[in-house]
């Protein structure tokens, strides 16, 4: 979905992943991919495919669930 140069522009906005509760962040790239999808598609977020992980974790990005 975001090819290489795009996510290089992108990534530069995203603030570090760090959690004091020390369960990891899921990839950010993976987890915005899942919401370009979802709004593209206009899918409900359960019904987001599992090549972008949980649909929990898209809707509400943070640490991993």
């Amino acid at each position: 979905m975001l090819d290489d140069q795009m996510w290089e522009r992108i990534a530069l906005l995203i603030p570090v992943a760090w959690t004091k509760s020390g369960r990891p962040y899921r990839d950010h790239r993976q987890v915005l991919e899942g919401i370009i999808w979802r709004y593209r598609a206009g899918s409900p977020w359960r019904n987001l495919p599992t090549e972008f992980g949980s649909w929990r974790t898209a809707r509400t990005p943070g640490p991993a669930q």
